[in-house]
């Protein structure tokens, strides 16, 4: 039997993972005839997700006519910066294990190109709108977000920004970088080359975004003409070549802000590991390079060398991840970690927790326990649930029939 969800359980995907449409035709869309159509025009047909003003995505009044649509099902990739994993898998473990429906489930698409920060402007209108629904059934509804990678950073900024802490029970990040790459700095500034067709005419576009701006590293990670020890990439005499300064700039100041939450205790997160991962950067002669050279000696081992593959080990965790809080990590890649099975098992586990915490009708638990206690990414993680009896709560959720009252999405 599926367990009943008397409050919003939300999705949130990473950059790229939501379609793009204009005029009701696609533009980012993981289907055949969109991908042929970018493979015929070598690119081309892709450049209308960037407008002819680099800068002008920088305005939240700007309008090119995109608009989000949902999120995408199939892998796929944005070269030289993630491979995106598409969120099936991810949807049919939720429905499988919970009564979900139009009213109390919610694929939040966004328009990923943009400050994410606009994101979370229409997470939380969006919410709101559900809320108000939900609570004329079940009194008080509250949420749970499980947000992949950049759709972490949408979430906490929602949280605190927006008063979601006040109406939210827990978020579970998912390879979420709390403090950067470095694969957006070598995307920026032209250190990838793909070899396939348009890839360099696609790195262009990825620079006029602001979001991508926003997965820039804060950690010390940049080696200057040899250094024992790294420095920021904000402290940079010379700004690296296809990097906006004031970009960069205001975009670590908003990550660093992201990551001292007022609520910390609400985010559980789950990483990957074991992959090898880009996690620092060289600057000799005022030329570029990119390895995988860990951090200083004073990080931990699994700090100074690990990650999923696009998000190093120490950042996908929050700065304010301090004692008490417990991340879980798993022997997977980026994508991996929205498609694994053993993953969405110990999500769907941590949902259950959530459901039942400070409920007197459902558990006796003050605090939802973590998904995993463990410092050892090569562990296999311990994800047991302690049974709930629900036979004797009097709550119930709406019927089937109450989903065609859910609320429409704002343009973003």
């Amino acid at each position: 039997m599926k367990t009943e969800v008397p409050h919003l359980l939300v999705v949130i995907p990473g950059i790229g993972g939501t379609e793009l449409h204009r005029d009701g035709e696609p533009i980012w869309k993981m289907s055949l005839p969109t991908m042929f159509n970018a493979l015929r025009t070598l690119g081309r047909s892709l450049s209308e997700l960037a407008p002819d003003d680099p800068t002008a995505l920088d305005d939240p009044d700007f309008d090119d006519g995109i608009r989000p649509g949902g999120i995408l099902e199939a892998p796929t990739s944005l070269p030289g910066l993630a491979r995106l994993p598409g969120y099936y898998r991810l949807r049919s473990a939720l429905h499988d294990r919970f009564d979900l429906n139009e009213l109390n489930y919610l694929e939040f698409g966004y328009d990923w190109r943009r400050d994410f920060r606009q994101a979370a402007a229409n997470l939380a209108t969006e919410i709101d709108q559900r809320l108000a629904l939900l609570d004329s059934y079940v009194g008080r509804a509250e949420v749970i977000v499980v947000a992949h990678s950049m759709g972490g950073l949408v979430a906490r900024h929602w949280l605190d920004e927006h008063n979601g802490a006040e109406r939210c029970r827990g978020l579970i990040t998912l390879g979420t970088p709390f403090r950067g790459s470095p694969k957006a700095a070598r995307m920026l500034s032209g250190g990838y080359v793909w070899r396939s067709i348009g890839s360099r005419r696609f790195a262009d576009l990825l620079r006029a975004f602001p979001a991508v701006h926003q997965l820039l590293p804060i950690y010390p990670c940049v080696y200057v003409d040899g250094a024992d020890e790294p420095g920021y990439l904000h402290e940079l005499e010379t700004p690296l070549r296809g990097i906006d300064a004031a970009r960069a700039a205001e975009a670590r100041t908003l990550l660093l802000r992201l990551n001292e939450s007022s609520r910390p205790t609400l985010t559980s997160v789950v990483g990957g590991g074991n992959q090898t991962t880009l996690q620092s950067l060289a600057v000799s002669a005022g030329k570029l390079s990119f390895a995988h050279r860990g951090l200083p000696s004073g990080f931990g081992r699994s700090e100074r060398t690990s990650g999923d593959g696009t998000v190093p080990w120490i950042s996908s965790r929050p700065l304010d991840y301090g004692s008490g809080l417990t991340p879980a990590f798993f022997n997977q890649s980026h994508g991996g970690l929205s498609q694994q099975s053993g993953v969405l098992d110990g999500v769907a586990s941590k949902i259950d927790h959530l459901l039942v915490v400070n409920d007197p009708a459902r558990s006796p638990f003050e605090s939802a326990p973590p998904i995993a206690t463990s410092s050892d990414v090569r562990l296999t993680l311990d994800l047991a649930v302690p049974s709930v009896d629900r036979t004797n709560s009097s709550e119930s959720f709406p019927p089937h029939a109450a989903s065609s009252a859910a609320a429409t999405r704002t343009a973003a």
